[in-house]
């Protein structure tokens, strides 16, 4: 037996697609698909949106360090609302509190304010004297 030849059987293959009323299509030429792939590169451009300005974060502020006098009875009442935050849930430091302090006070009026600072008596400043070395000695 022969063995059929690629040849004779593609033809016979375009025949009976002839006869079955199937045409095979051709390939696009070169033009056709240069034509093409210029329809399709010739879609309205996309309207460009200006980029959204990105939200700058806030910036926490760096804490600084400051020292201030008070007095016992300052300490005590300091260390009461302390006491009085945690019971209401709320772990507050000593710094934490003062500057609630603060944003309280700035939100009164002038009046008031010079009213609280009459009523808070005032205290020497500043670092006790240092204990002089013959006082230390007789000791």
């Amino acid at each position: 037996m022969k063995k059929p030849d690629f040849k004779s059987s593609v033809l016979k293959g375009v025949q009976n697609q002839a006869e079955s009323g199937k045409v095979a299509t051709a390939r696009p030429s070169l033009a056709e698909l240069a034509s093409k792939i210029e329809n399709e590169t010739e879609r309205p451009a996309k309207r460009e949106r200006p980029p959204k300005p990105k939200p700058k974060p806030e910036r926490k502020q760096p804490p600084v360090k400051d020292g201030f006098s008070c007095t016992k009875d300052d300490l005590t009442k300091l260390n009461a609302l302390l006491v009085r935050s945690r019971n209401l849930g709320i772990r507050a430091s000593k710094s934490e509190v003062v500057r609630a302090g603060l944003w309280s006070l700035a939100e009164t009026t002038d009046a008031q304010f010079r009213e609280i600072l009459m009523n808070i008596p005032q205290i020497k400043t500043g670092r006790p004297a240092k204990k002089s070395k013959a006082i230390d000695d007789k000791e």
